[in-house]
């Protein structure tokens, strides 16, 4: 399924969005989107990804949203939906990568190689085929951010999903090393960390009496999608103009209890 409604403005400030249709992602698009973005959007859910356009044609039927299903660990349908974005308009002022699964939850040694790769593919791999095609645009515009959707476990890892904390945990240093490459180029990166959220894949945690206390969360409630969204806006405005390379935390206290 590949949806576009043409006439993005060479004006308006363009952010292009991975894992758009997730509760995070979702929630990240809607808050762009009011802030005044044309939007670039890709899930590999395509019915989902097609409510979530809905959705915003409600609220303006006159803005651009461009939205493709695909899978971004296939390097050619990403080098497909990045010439298609560059083609319909500016280099994006903004990059948010939320793609992410959690994968099974078992000990690393009951693990299969495939769900390994197949984790490491979607939540790592998927970052760097879409930050090396569309980076060289940035620098070419002279501008541009880029927030990276990682996780509390990166930080602090989790018993059973050695998997899925590696993977956090290498975006983590992948958003700081990037960091460091292109801010020269007046480019800034960003790595959002956030702990328990009840969107998504959190989303079950929510209503079990108790869960956020035994997931160690001092403020004893989960995040909601909103609360991400509103930290990746400020990031994404350029306001914070002097940090690069920082993992902003958002775990309700979890990253310093």
């Amino acid at each position: 399924m590949n949806t576009s409604r043409e006439g993005m403005s060479m004006n308006t400030k363009r952010a292009v969005l991975t894992g758009a249709a997730g509760g995070i992602g979702s929630a990240v698009a809607r808050r762009l989107f009011s802030e005044g973005y044309d939007l670039a959007l890709c899930d590999i859910d395509g019915e989902k990804l097609n409510c979530l356009t809905d959705v915003l044609s409600r609220d303006d039927a006159s803005r651009a949203v461009l939205a493709t299903s695909m899978d971004a660990t296939n390097e050619d349908e990403v080098d497909n939906f990045v010439s298609e974005v560059l083609c319909s308009g500016p280099a994006p002022d903004v990059f948010v990568s939320m793609i992410g699964i959690q994968g099974r939850t078992a000990p690393l040694w009951e693990l299969s190689p495939d769900e390994w790769r197949n984790l490491i593919s979607i939540n790592l791999t998927s970052v760097f085929l879409m930050c090396r095609k569309l980076i060289p645009a940035m620098i070419e515009a002279g501008r541009g951010t880029i927030v990276l959707g990682s996780s509390q476990r990166g930080k602090d890892g989790a018993p059973g999903l050695s998997h899925y904390s590696a993977s956090k945990g290498a975006l983590i240093s992948l958003g700081r090393s990037l960091a460091k490459e292109v801010a020269s180029q007046n480019l800034v990166v960003h790595i959002v960390t956030p702990g328990p959220i009840g969107t998504g894949m959190g989303a079950d945690g929510v209503g079990i009496p108790g869960m956020a206390e035994k997931l160690n969360v001092p403020m004893d409630r989960f995040g909601t999608g909103e609360e991400v969204a509103e930290l990746v806006s400020v990031l994404a405005s350029g306001r914070i103009s002097f940090s690069t390379g920082y993992c902003w935390d958002l775990s309700g206290g979890k990253a310093v209890s």
